[in-house]
């Protein structure tokens, strides 16, 4: 669709003394849509009302889509199509070949070739995917951050991450179908990466905030550790920030019930939670707004509700914004079974399909980081990011919703900050610290989406079927590329203006 068409006038409406501006036919104080910033979010403010943020665990774009348009998807970018397997590709301190795995393509010394993984490999080790591990693997030789924002080189990954093969094996339509199954049905991202090249506690930052504290960097293994955390975090501003101050926006954050505040800090300095509650639970890794004393007060700790309370929502009370957190076994995370990944995502993607919200939903699936595991594309440099240490490694994004198209592969560059920025731009939220966090300047999620389209009927996924006998849905066939507007399947941003934020 054509976003410099003239949108039609709407009827405006402001409301007495609050001075609030809002269409008169949309309730809840909602923000007028011809006042978005730019001419995609007037469009999107006009078809989608709900925003759900499904956020799994530790896969790099590669482990799980390297040879996807080797396969499938009619517009597949040079990035998309990833590496080969079979491929050599040059590795820091890979000295010989004794111990390749058996099967597996053998390379020179000095190179290692990507590898298909099998029914196997869907438990994996958990390599470490630290701040100092993830230097090493994108810079090569060293681990000073120092290195971060010049040419990647993406030769680092056998010493960054602890000299395993696993690291370079990847998944394919025969062992995540799901994965392959929706991005075939809907639109998948290879240009979209993590904010923050470390582990799964700043990336989640990254997603709620647009910044993270700086203990947040480092696993918080003694209690002086954690107690800065705690320090830092209090006065760390978040979209809840936002959100307090615009109550006509609902939103839930679907994980688990807070604990009592004085067993949500206690310390031990000891292994932590995940996304647990109970003693520890506030340095959860996967829950960020955990850490903030403001979240345990009686109206805020109403946000904070178990994930399976999502289902019972869809009867009726889905809030504007939802972030959905699996369960540590249900995540994707080494060593749990991705099986049980697939078949938790398309339980909530079929339950948002299955229900009267449908036709005003965006879905988005993403990956929190890289989980050790090897991707050929670099990150771009750090600007225009505004974190120091720049952008991460290439995760998926699988974005699923009656307006974007069947079989759409978009290489628009975004990341978690991204995702946080439609929703602000979306409900006029403005950024968390204008100037300072990086939700200001981010791109929004403008190529996966086509707001010409008729919205497109339900695409209901299997939940349980055997990786052996998967059923690849044939819901809607890709469109030729006759039928789609550059701007939307390659990701240009030329003439939207949309990375202006308030």
């Amino acid at each position: 669709m054509n976003y410099a068409a003239t949108l039609s006038v709407v009827l405006l409406l402001v409301i007495s003394g609050l001075g609030l501006v809002v269409d008169s036919n949309r309730t809840g104080g909602q923000p007028l849509c011809s006042t978005m910033p730019s001419v995609f979010m007037q469009e999107f403010c006009q078809h989608i009302d709900h925003v759900v943020v499904i956020f799994m665990e530790n896969h790099a774009y590669d482990n799980y889509f390297a040879t996807y348009c080797l396969v499938k998807g009619p517009y597949c970018t040079e990035t998309a199509i990833g590496v080969s397997p079979g491929t050599c590709l040059p590795q820091v301190g890979y000295t010989g070949n004794s111990s390749y795995p058996t099967g597996k393509p053998v390379c020179p010394e000095g190179s290692i070739a990507p590898w298909n993984f099998t029914a196997e490999n869907l438990s994996t080790i958990d390599v470490a995917h630290g701040e100092a591990n993830t230097v090493r693997s994108i810079c090569g030789t060293t681990a000073n951050a120092s290195c971060l924002g010049q040419a990647p080189k993406m030769t680092g990954f056998w010493n960054g991450e602890g000299k395993t093969y696993t690291v370079f094996g990847h998944y394919n339509g025969t062992t995540i179908p799901v994965y392959w199954d929706m991005a075939e049905e809907f639109g998948l991202g290879d240009g979209f990466f993590s904010s923050d090249p470390s582990y799964s506690l700043p990336n989640h930052w990254f997603m709620i905030a647009g910044q993270a504290p700086p203990q947040s960097q480092t696993y918080l293994t003694t209690v002086p550790e954690q107690h800065h955390y705690i320090d830092e975090a209090n006065v760390t501003n978040t979209v809840q920030d936002l959100l307090n101050n615009t109550p006509q926006v609902s939103w839930k954050y679907y994980d688990w019930t807070l604990a009592p505040y004085n067993q949500a800090i206690a310390t031990t300095g000891g292994p932590l939670p995940s996304n647990q509650p109970g003693n520890g639970s506030a340095y959860s890794l996967w829950n960020p707004m955990a850490g903030r004393n403001e979240s345990y007060r009686p109206a805020e700790a109403a946000h904070f509700v178990n994930r399976t309370q999502f289902f019972t929502s869809l009867s009726g009370t889905l809030p504007n914004v939802s972030w959905v957190i699996p369960q540590g076994g249900y995540s994707d995370h080494p060593p749990a079974n991705i099986t049980k990944g697939q078949s938790f995502v398309a339980q909530y993607v079929d339950a948002i399909e299955e229900s009267k919200y449908w036709n005003s939903t965006a879905v988005f699936v993403t990956w929190d980081d890289y989980g050790g595991f090897f991707d050929h594309v670099g990150p771009p440099g750090k600007t225009p990011t505004m974190n120091p240490l720049g952008l991460s490694i290439r995760v998926p994004l699988i974005v699923i919703s009656p307006y974007t198209p069947a079989g759409l592969v978009s290489a628009q560059v975004g990341y978690f900050d991204s995702i946080l920025a439609t929703i602000e731009q979306r409900w006029n939220l403005g950024c968390v610290v204008p100037g300072r966090t990086q939700d200001c300047t981010a791109p929004v999620m403008s190529s996966y989406f086509d707001f010409g389209l008729t919205p497109r009927s339900p695409c209901l996924f299997p939940t349980n079927a055997s990786l052996a006998s998967y059923p690849d849905t044939t819901c809607a066939l890709p469109r030729s590329a006759a039928q789609i507007t550059p701007s939307l399947w390659t990701g240009s941003d030329e003439g939207l203006n949309d990375t202006e934020a308030d």
